[in-house]
């Protein structure tokens, strides 16, 4: 958990508040374990439960009190675990040791490492849990061992002063507390620890619920298709791998010199970005005054789609760089890859107009065409696994969580629920 409040001289595996600056804690736990011991059941005190172990029949949202929420049942863990190669071996001891919250303990540990697949192996912390000075995560025996200490916490309404009471705390504010500590939510989200942000919390609480609804209607039940791309063999589920209709106006390396050889290039997430401008005002700098300075992979305006450069090779686009000013979801991408895939392998994504100018529909569908596309044929995941690659990290970033700028904007930004949604269906078909 990181409920922290963002002390600078801790010591984290996980994520910091800043690249290139003082790293901070992402977490600051109370310890689950005995000093010196690698964690079990019978480690803590037990505390006062306050579930009722029923699951909301109505769909989640952020307003629904996270304690009445409930569990999915056990195929559902079985289907996470095996369409994500995780590597948790207990689904029926997991969903035990988190009964009456099972459905979201099932959703944070796939937003947090992606079912156990980011973080030191042998740290088996799904969950990510802290010691109380938010310097190492606690590292446990069994996976099982995990979810049962975050269990605890979420039962005692006493547990670090209250943070997570009253018993009827909606979703959203535990959230708030959980990703970005009390004062987050206290402030409205505008004193967030660790490097959150207002857009970062949202994305972490959209993805919660989507998860949990999608389980309750049915969309994830079961495992994936044999041969589809969550099971590695490449093969989009259900959008086509044919690209949209885009007009390629590749650029050479030597007329546009905006770029780095990093190594080849492996494409992890998307990027997005507004131009400031149009498209053909774009293309046309990038060939001539901004040739020295900046290039991207695509551009979108005017109801069309134009490549600048090519995903494959090894041309990595000054684009989402230099990595100079990291937060949100950014700083768990750079800490898992490095600085040089920030470039190397998100695509990016320019859409035309400026930071607060709306979106016309045909850009907007030219997007979510865009978009979907590259889950499908690039990240190769599917409906199930959007918007996350198959290595359990988040797959959407603006440009803002990498560089010191308000780039792609409120317009944009106020839309990325809407467009990881889109693609979503566009993936199901």
């Amino acid at each position: 958990m990181r409920e922290g409040g963002g002390r600078g001289d801790a010591r984290v595996m996980g994520r910091p508040r800043r690249v290139g600056g003082a790293a901070v804690a992402r977490r600051d736990e109370e310890v689950e374990q005995t000093p010196g011991h690698a964690g079990g059941e019978n480690s803590a005190t037990p505390t006062k439960e306050t579930s009722t172990g029923s699951a909301a029949p109505a769909p989640v949202t952020g307003a629904t009190p996270f304690r009445a929420i409930g569990d999915v049942p056990l195929d559902i863990w079985v289907s996470e675990l095996a369409r994500r190669g995780s590597p948790i071996d207990d689904p029926a001891g997991c969903a035990a040791a988190t009964r009456g919250f099972g459905a979201l303990a099932l959703a944070q540990a796939i937003r947090e490492t992606g079912l156990g697949r980011s973080g030191a192996a042998d740290v088996r912390n799904a969950l990510g849990l802290m010691w109380p000075d938010g310097g190492m995560p606690l590292r446990f025996k069994r996976w099982v061992d995990g979810f049962a200490a975050w269990r605890r916490r979420l039962t005692d309404l006493s547990y670090k002063g209250g943070i997570y009471a009253p018993a009827d705390l909606p979703l959203a504010d535990f959230v708030a507390v959980y990703v970005g500590g009390p004062d987050c939510r206290t402030s409205g989200l505008a004193r967030c620890a660790n490097g959150e942000t207002r857009a970062s919390i949202g994305r972490y609480r959209d993805d919660i619920v989507r998860l949990i609804n999608g389980w309750r209607r049915g969309d994830a039940a079961g495992p994936p298709d044999a041969g589809s791309a969550a099971n590695g063999a490449g093969n989009a589920p259900a959008a086509r791998d044919d690209p949209p209709a885009m007009v390629e106006r590749i650029i050479p390396p030597g007329q546009n010199t905006a770029w780095d050889d990093l190594g080849p290039r492996v494409i992890r997430g998307v990027c997005l970005h507004r131009m400031l401008g149009t498209l053909d005002g774009t293309d046309a700098w990038f060939r001539g005054g901004g040739r020295a300075a900046a290039r991207t992979d695509f551009g979108i305006g005017d109801g069309r789609i134009f490549q600048w450069t090519p995903l494959t090779g090894r041309m990595a686009p000054w684009a989402s760089g230099p990595a100079n000013d990291v937060e949100g979801d950014g700083v768990a991408f750079v800490r898992r890859y490095g600085i040089a895939a920030v470039n190397r392998d998100l695509v990016s994504i320019e859409v035309a107009g400026h930071y607060d100018t709306p979106i016309p529909a045909a850009d907007w569908a030219r997007l979510v065409e865009l978009v979907a596309w590259i889950a499908a044929a690039w990240l190769q995941v599917d409906a199930a696994t959007w918007p996350r690659n198959r290595e359990g990290m988040h797959a959407v970033y603006g440009h803002f969580e990498f560089a010191a700028k308000p780039c792609p904007g409120p317009a944009l930004l106020g839309r990325v629920t809407a467009l990881i949604d889109d693609v979503g269906a566009r993936l199901r078909g």
